[in-house]
């Protein structure tokens, strides 16, 4: 299944993007005044299991 980012929902691969996905739903918040972040989807809207990312670091 493919999810897709629209304006009060914003996605990040892993929580290695955690400041970045701050930065992103406080700006939605205040733009819209609700939204979603959600980490282990890529931009694009396909799923990643953090174990995954956690082994391309290593």
């Amino acid at each position: 299944m493919t999810y897709r980012e629209s304006e009060t929902i914003e996605f990040k691969k892993s929580t290695t993007e955690l400041k970045n996905g701050v930065v992103s739903i406080a700006a939605i918040l205040n733009k819209r005044g609700n939204g979603a972040l959600y980490f282990g989807i890529k931009d694009d809207g396909t799923v990643v299991r953090l174990l995954d990312v956690i082994q391309l670091r290593t």
